[in-house]
């Protein structure tokens, strides 16, 4: 299986190298009914999943973060170049890391036995509300939340969609000094069609690029 390392690089996050469980600490790297590659982490309250094209058969196994993070210092910048990609081989269990200028291998043990994942994952109807808003927006809102409220830890952020579906509140306070943020987050113009209320529509068609 071909796993391109900007995915690669994204999937321990969620994962949880210092469990006493074998497998939280890895990648569970697998296909769906359609053949589409699947990577999965989960730490127990988190989980990642990505899915990318990969003509390859059938794969089923754990790669230790521990080893993606061991050859993870020899990845190049420029992650998502068509030369990038970490080639894993399920029968020698290695990992090959394939990079602009040079090659990187390591050897893995995959054991253990990975969370039923899919059965936590609920059908879409069962979903509730839908939002859709700007993820870079969305992160730099949460940053912000939590530099105010600092002092506490963990973290306690509060997100809440407003009733017509428009708006994304971030909220977050801290027990320690007192400290409160709150900010809201526009749908994206495709779901919502209108502007900002706060922001009176004069003002939206007067800034629009004529």
């Amino acid at each position: 299986m071909k796993i391109p390392l900007h995915i690669l690089k994204a999937m321990p996050a969620c994962a949880d190298d210092e469990s006493m469980r074998y497998a939280l600490g890895s990648i569970k790297l697998e296909r769906d009914s359609n053949g589409a590659a699947l990577a999965i982490t989960t730490d127990g309250r988190r989980i990642l999943v990505a899915t990318w094209n990969d003509p390859g058969g059938a794969v089923d196994l754990l790669l230790p973060v521990d080893v993606v993070n061991r050859v993870s210092p020899e990845l190049k910048k420029d992650p998502r170049s068509l030369k990038t990609f970490a080639d894993v081989d399920e029968d020698a269990q290695s990992i090959t890391v394939h990079d602009r200028q040079c090659e990187t291998k390591a050897a893995f043990v995959s054991e253990g036995k990975f969370p039923q994942w899919r059965d936590v994952i609920p059908e879409p109807e069962k979903l509730g509300t839908t939002i859709h808003v700007n993820g870079k927006l969305l992160c730099e809102i949460l940053r912000a939340v939590m530099a105010i409220t600092k002092p506490d830890y963990p973290h306690k952020v509060t997100l809440r969609i407003s009733d017509d579906s428009r708006m994304l509140e971030v909220s977050a306070s801290s027990v320690d000094s007192g400290d409160k943020a709150w900010s809201l987050l526009m749908a994206l113009e495709s779901d919502c069609g209108n502007a900002p209320p706060w922001v009176p529509a004069k003002e939206v068609a007067e800034s629009e690029p004529v």
